[in-house]
Parts: C-alpha cells; sequence; structure tokens
C-alpha cells in the first residue's frame, strides 16, 4: 500500500459489489453461508465502543462471533449473552488477548481497546494471521503510525481497516464527490467543529491501593506508565488523559478529519499551531490533562484548515443545516470554503451555499448514521482481495494531523513538519529540528508491553 488518496470511484465499486454480498438481518441467520465462507469474528476491548462495533459485524449473516476478550470481566457480560443468543454457542472468554488470537478458529478481530493498545495489538493479530478492524485513532503517536504502516504492508495477505467510519456514510462521500468534481471551485479555507455539552466529573479522586477484584489492571496499563489504579482514569475516563489517549481532539475530530483530507486528496500538513487549556472544571481540580477547549490552524500545502473544540457547549455556530436536527447531529461540523460558495456537512445532512450564484443550491438531507456500511466495506474488501475504504497509510495523514495538534498544545508553540522524514521543525526551511516536539512523536514502552517488532 503506498501513502494515496483512495478515489471515489474505488469505493463506490467497493460499496456497490458490498450491497450484492451482504445481507443486513436483525438476527444473524445461521448456515446462510457455506461454512468457509462465513467470517469468524473475535473482539479485543468489549467497553461501550468495541461492544458497538461488535453488534454492527454480528448484524451481518456472513459473520459468526465467537471470542471475547477484556481485561475485565465484567464489560464482557452484555456480549457473551448477545453470542449465546445469536449463535445458540458459548464464546471463548478470555483477559489475555494472546489466548484469542491464538485460537485457530478465529480470522477476524475487532479492536475496541484504548487507544494506548491499538497500534500493539494490530500488529500482534496481523503476526497471528488474522484481519483487523482496529478502531479509531489507530495509533497513540506518529512513530506507530509508520509501524502500523509498516506492518500493512508486510503481512499484505491480511485486511486492516481503521474505524472512521464516516467517510463511508452517504453524506461524507456526497460532499467529497461534490469538492472532487469542482463544484465548489478552489477550496482554499476548510473549518470543523466538534461541541459537546460533555460535563463529565473528572475532579479529583485519591489514587486506590488496588484495581477492581478480577480486573488484570497491570494489562489495562500496557505500554502506558505504571500508575495507582483511579477509576477517572479507567472505563470511558481514559480519554482525558495522554497516556492512554489522543486527546478529545482525537478522539472527535478525528472523523471529521478524514473526510477533508478525503476530500482534498489526504495531504499532510506543512505547520500545525494549536493552543487551548481546561476551562470546565476549576485548574487545581481537574485531573484531566488533555484540554477541553481547542483551536488549532494546520498549513496544507493549497488550503488552510481550522479545528474548534468546545466540550462547554453543544450548539453549533456555524450553520444549522437542518432545522430541528437533534445537538448530536449538529455538534460535529465541517465546512469547506471554496471559491463558488460554501458546502456544510454533519453527521447526516449535507448543503451548499452558492456565492453570488456561481454554483447551483444543493442539499442531501437525512442520511442514516450506521457503522454498518464501513463494516460491510471491511469485509467486502477481505472477500474479494480489495483496499478498504481506510487502511492504515490513508488513515496515516489524519492521524498525523490530529497528533501534531496534540504535540503543538503541550510544547506551545507552532510546528514545522517535514512528513518524508516525520520530523518537526522549528523554522519552515526545515534546517532546526524542534527536539522537545519531536521527543513526542513516539513512546517509551513499559517493560513487557514493547511494541512488536515489524
Amino acid at each position: 500500500m503506498s501513502d494515496q488518496h483512495h478515489s471515489r470511484r474505488t469505493f463506490v465499486k467497493t460499496a456497490s459489489t458490498t450491497a450484492a454480498a451482504f445481507t443486513l438481518t436483525s438476527a444473524p441467520a445461521l448456515n446462510v453461508l457455506g461454512a468457509n465462507e462465513r467470517f469468524t469474528v473475535g473482539l479485543i476491548g468489549s467497553g461501550s465502543r468495541g461492544s458497538t462495533v461488535l453488534r454492527a459485524f454480528m448484524r451481518l449473516q456472513s459473520v459468526k462471533a465467537i471470542a471475547l476478550c477484556d481485561v475485565d470481566p465484567n464489560q464482557m457480560t452484555r456480549d457473551i449473552s448477545r453470542i449465546e443468543d445469536a449463535y445458540d454457542l458459548k464464546p471463548q472468554v478470555t483477559k489475555n488477548h494472546r489466548e484469542l488470537l491464538n485460537n485457530k478458529d478465529i480470522d477476524t478481530v475487532i479492536i475496541g481497546t484504548p487507544d494506548h493498545w491499538h497500534t500493539p495489538l494490530t500488529i500482534e493479530s496481523l503476526q497471528a494471521g488474522k484481519h483487523v478492524y482496529c478502531e479509531k485513532v489507530a495509533s497513540h503517536n506518529i512513530k506507530e503510525g509508520r509501524a502500523l504502516i509498516n506492518a500493512a504492508k508486510k503481512y499484505h495477505k491480511q485486511t486492516v481497516q481503521v474505524g472512521c467510519h464516516r467517510r463511508s456514510y452517504q453524506t461524507a462521500q456526497d460532499a467529497i464527490q461534490y469538492i472532487q468534481e469542482g463544484k465548489l471551485g478552489k477550496v482554499n479555507m476548510i473549518r470543523t467543529a466538534t461541541q459537546q455539552n460533555r460535563w463529565e466529573e473528572y475532579l479529583m479522586e485519591p489514587d486506590e491501593p488496588n484495581a477492581p477484584n478480577n480486573v488484570d489492571y497491570d494489562r489495562w496499563l500496557g505500554p502506558a506508565p505504571l500508575r495507582l489504579f483511579n477509576k477517572l482514569r479507567f472505563h470511558k475516563r481514559w480519554r482525558g488523559f495522554y497516556d492512554f489517549c489522543n486527546g478529545y481532539a482525537g478522539d472527535l475530530n478525528v472523523h471529521l478529519m478524514d473526510v477533508v483530507l478525503y476530500a482534498m486528496n489526504n495531504p499532510y500538513p506543512k505547520s500545525v499551531c494549536a493552543t487551548g487549556g481546561k476551562f470546565n472544571f476549576p485548574p487545581d481540580k481537574d485531573m484531566r490533562d488533555v484540554p477541553d477547549a481547542l483551536v488549532g490552524v494546520i498549513e496544507y500545502p493549497d488550503f488552510i484548515y481550522h479545528y474548534m473544540l468546545n466540550l462547554g457547549s453543544g450548539e453549533n455556530v456555524y450553520q444549522e443545516i437542518k432545522p430541528g436536527v437533534p445537538h448530536h447531529y449538529r455538534s460535529w461540523v465541517i465546512e469547506f470554503m471554496g471559491s463558488n460558495g460554501q458546502l456544510f456537512a454533519d453527521r447526516v445532512n449535507m448543503r451548499v451555499m452558492p456565492d453570488e450564484g456561481r454554483c447551483e443550491p444543493y442539499e442531501n438531507l437525512g442520511h442514516p448514521e450506521d457503522p454498518i456500511y464501513h463494516v460491510e466495506n471491511f469485509l467486502n474488501a477481505i472477500r474479494d482481495s480489495q483496499t478498504p475504504a481506510c487502511p492504515p497509510d490513508v488513515h496515516h495523514a489524519a492521524a498525523t494531523a490530529t497528533h501534531l495538534m496534540n504535540i503543538s498544545y503541550r510544547v506551545g508553540r507552532k510546528l514545522y513538519y517535514n512528513h518524508v522524514n516525520e520530523m518537526c521543525y522549528q523554522d519552515a526551511d526545515h534546517k532546526i529540528p524542534d527536539n522537545e516536539a519531536n521527543a513526542q512523536l513516539g513512546r517509551i514502552y513499559r517493560q513487557g508491553y514493547e511494541l512488536p517488532v515489524v
């Protein structure tokens, strides 16, 4: 695979064959396909997102889920019941992912863990001969992203799909096609915003001497630094800490950045500058080390990109694309600004506003939001030996932009980036390396949890 954009024509061709290959059903029907044609699936990370993706897989008749892995057995209870009800079997259940990967009956693995485990588990799964559907962001840092690309190339007989599923939605596809056909004219500025009233409680809680009973907390930490257990750094709340995540910009905006770069042929940044802070709670009582408000500006070769994160407001300040749409949809917004007009898109709606009649008004409203399209694309790619919609080399551009915004915020200055050697500099001519920023392009792995060698 090469670091290049996959055309919409390729995607549409893949999607059209997918429709014929897979059938949706409320409960998977057994014996519809031969045993050799069925995808046998195991899930690593049975939390809220992993469980959601597993349910999408299980809606397909061509899938049979047979195994679950989570360091906290309580997390697997609901998925155990779903598998038992759907297939009349007891799934393999384990806290050790290697036991799942050693199961030769499994050909496809879903990775739904926190971000810091995504790349190590994807590489190990490929080395075990499994196809992989990995949740975004697929890398915890830029060096991991490159390692993941190298692994996907080496183990090319297996297929890897990154779970940036919004690129497979009809709304995104329509917006991408409209821009790539030149209808919006020259696009020179793009804005995205993620705004939610996410007033989660991160007020100081004391560390605890022990993790909950039956939780393999050492394995949950994995490559991250050793810390005492704290419930605010555990289930769901891990997104507030850089040891385990890519910040809210990585958790939320990477979906929008993925669509933006898809439309603009997957470029890499020339420079990145981000600033922000923690404003939802008193600073001396807020445990997080990631900002809940952030503004980022990225210079690309042909356009400027602007990002705004605000977790203290659920209103979309840019454009109400469709009146009456719930805030859940309007809080994720993309605005493409072209010489012929502006294109606005949220999760399910798209609208074009012409500039002085230079293009025709256009809107496409109310498409369903469903990860099943991305799952279908992945399975179809495996079956027909095609490239999926979001392989690691394509995902790396959006992930890199997210990582660089986080690094710029943390070092407190503008970064100049050379995507050829994947290093940051203090100057646009790339003569003075930014050593402090470059130290954050990777991480130090805890002993026993090193990144697998490719």
